[in-house]
């Protein structure tokens, strides 16, 4: 895999190690895109920029109840975020062309609660879903089908990689890996910090770094 954006960068959370991958989308609280925009310490986020190319987030239910921007946030080692306060609101991609199996997703994010049916990203639609939350008790990946990392989930600021292979498939958490079958689904976009349709307890945390992969990110360094 070549090197991409974050090729050498040393992020807070990502257990000491370099996100030495080329990303096919990428939304990051500390991006040049996100900078270049001069967002200021807890500003509403509208949209958040694609660091790659053009398939950016729009939030949905109004600018008040977007998450806003934090500059230093403490909660995540300092680092720039995205604060999500569970006040109804849902960002989501554009269409992506569709990306078959295998399909990774990886995340820095801090979440307040390992409460049950806490979702942290889905799909765009029923449809062709990529559902990651808190389930009975587990880190669970659905795309078509359900398996749990086995972990219990917990608060904290932590690194996930997520790819979808059919049985195959992987949930990485902060180092610790299981692999089991997430089903078939293919990737055509993204929601962050609910289920596609509101349908579910919102996201109360910060996401850092979202990135899109079309592929197994699991060869690269992810999170320890």
């Amino acid at each position: 895999m070549k090197a991409g954006l974050l090729a050498g960068r040393q992020v807070a959370g990502g257990g000491g190690l370099p996100f030495d991958l080329a990303f096919d989308a990428l939304w990051w609280a500390s991006g040049p895109a996100m900078l270049a925009e001069s967002p200021t310490d807890g500003s509403i986020r509208e949209t958040i920029p694609d660091e790659i190319g053009s398939n950016g987030l729009t939030g949905f239910a109004g600018p008040t109840a977007g998450p806003t921007w934090q500059a230093a946030d403490s909660e995540v080692g300092g680092e720039p975020s995205f604060k999500f306060a569970s006040v109804g609101t849902l960002f989501q991609s554009g269409a992506f062309a569709s990306f078959s199996q295998p399909w990774s997703v990886v995340l820095l994010l801090q979440n307040n609660s390992g409460a049950n049916d806490q979702y942290f990203i889905d799909g765009m639609g029923g449809s062709n879903r990529c559902l990651f939350r808190t389930a009975s008790g587990n880190w669970n990946f659905f795309a078509g089908s359900s398996f749990n990392h086995g972990a219990t989930p917990a608060s904290g600021f932590r690194a996930f990689a997520l790819v979808a292979n059919g049985a195959s498939s992987k949930i990485r958490v902060a180092g610790s890996q299981s692999t089991g079958n997430a089903g078939s689904h293919s990737f055509t976009g993204i929601t962050l910090g609910s289920a596609y349709d509101f349908g579910a307890p919102m996201l109360t945390g910060r996401f850092v770094l979202v990135g899109v992969y079309n592929g197994d990110v699991t060869p690269v360094a992810v999170g320890g």
